[in-house]
């Protein structure tokens, strides 16, 4: 184009448009959900439901799972056909206090982000392996999330790869099956070579695959399973004192949400513009459609400090805005446990589809620091044991309960 042709006036006038569409993104939105419904994004999985959202690398952030009416249908099939840890019926209710297990959180906040990959699920489960690992073994050591990340599915470059959503049962499974996982049972250190996390792999535009992920050195699982925590379909006080059980024995528990798009959207918000303090209540936003989920680690709580405001201690895997340096948010403990997501074209008949539910992941090790340790197994059979518990607010020197031989395989593989 000739230069002399180019008129500079509409050029300055999208200058000045897209200057005041910037700067009304950076206001603060309400979390009212009365307030706007916003637009939702097309069917299927996406990188993120917010794409002009950044974080301070310039990386579009804040991605999460969206759901098909099918996938949601399998997600809760998952759920109703999982092993379930409750409070020993033996022991008191736990009394009201505070417990934080994220001392025993190797990580490093602005590096605990997803990028623009929706791996939360892979986030979540390594966090509650690496905290069982310092607790259980005494070793406090990052581990890989690409490892998984590379090799899950079809590999960085397929539309089932670890970017493209997951749950804790495909977790579980990958790192025990050996047809899918020839190095299964295996946990390779963040520091090793190409080990580290790629924050520009994403489901939709795959990073170009480089070279390997070298797995020696590793630890070694001697086994791995999961639960889901009994709180749907319970009073609150019983959903609670289970929660806080899990989290007495030494096991983070895994909290996975279901919003509808608008919903989400409403999180993401308050996540970026309330400081770590704030206390997210759900609430507001249950029985809605669902379709864009979320995985996060609960790692503590506080019942006691201020008894009308309760609330759980929550790591997320979206970075370390200002905002929020530990990466850490609050969640309200008087939420509404039951709560369901109000979709009639649900195929699942047992049960309703469950807007939120709490899951524990149990490891076992054999592994030395520094060494690669081979011959873990997983049980084919068991039953779940409990010893007693170190106390309210104290964490035992190795971990206090077992899942013995308990295996959450998810059905969608076909096997």
């Amino acid at each position: 184009m000739n230069p002399k042709q180019y008129n500079l006036v509409p050029a300055l006038l999208l200058v000045i448009a897209l200057a005041v569409i910037v700067a009304g993104i950076g206001m603060p939105v309400s979390a009212d959900k009365s307030k706007g419904t916003g637009s939702l994004p097309a069917p299927g999985v996406q990188d993120t439901i917010n794409p002009v959202s950044t974080n301070s690398e310039g990386d579009q952030t804040e991605p999460v799972m969206n759901l098909t009416e099918d996938e949601m249908d399998e997600l809760q099939h998952e759920i109703d056909t999982s092993p379930t840890y409750s409070a020993p019926r033996s022991s008191p209710p736990i009394p009201k206090g505070s417990l934080s297990l994220l001392p025993y959180l190797p990580y490093v906040p602005k590096e605990r982000g997803q990028g623009k990959c929706s791996d939360c699920w892979v986030w979540s489960s390594t966090g509650a392996i690496e905290i069982e690992h310092t607790i259980k073994s005494g070793i406090r050591d990052r581990l890989s999330i690409q490892y998984l990340n590379d090799n899950f599915g079809s590999g960085p470059v397929g539309v089932d790869s670890g970017c493209c959503g997951g749950s804790v049962g495909r977790f579980v499974d990958w790192y025990s099956n050996k047809t899918a996982n020839p190095d299964a049972m295996k946990l390779i250190p963040w520091s090793n070579t190409n080990a580290s996390f790629a924050p520009g792999q994403s489901c939709n535009s795959p990073i170009t695959v480089g070279e390997p992920i070298s797995i020696t050195p590793s630890y070694q699982m001697s086994s791995l399973s999961a639960a889901t925590v009994s709180s749907f379909g319970v009073d609150k006080a019983t959903a609670i004192n289970n929660i806080k059980s899990a989290l007495n024995d030494g096991l983070p528990v895994l909290y996975a949400f279901n919003y509808d798009h608008t919903d989400m959207k409403a999180f993401q918000q308050w996540w970026r513009n309330q400081p770590e303090t704030a206390i997210w209540d759900p609430m507001p936003y249950e029985n809605d459609g669902g379709g864009a989920a979320h995985v996060t680690l609960l790692v503590g709580y506080d019942d006691k400090t201020d008894p009308k405001n309760p609330y759980w201690l929550v790591v997320n895997s979206w970075g370390a805005p200002p905002n929020r340096p530990d990466g850490t948010f609050r969640l309200s403990m008087n939420m509404n446990y039951n709560a369901a997501i109000n979709n009639p074209g649900s195929k699942s008949k047992s049960k309703p589809r469950q807007q939120q539910s709490f899951h524990i992941i149990d490891a076992g090790f054999v592994d030395t620091p520094g060494t690669n340790v081979t011959g873990g197994t997983v049980p084919s059979s068991g039953t779940m044991a409990t010893t007693p518990r170190a106390g309210p607010g104290t964490i035992p020197v190795f971990g206090a309960l077992t899942l013995a031989g308990i295996f959450f395989h998810d059905k969608r593989d076909g096997n």
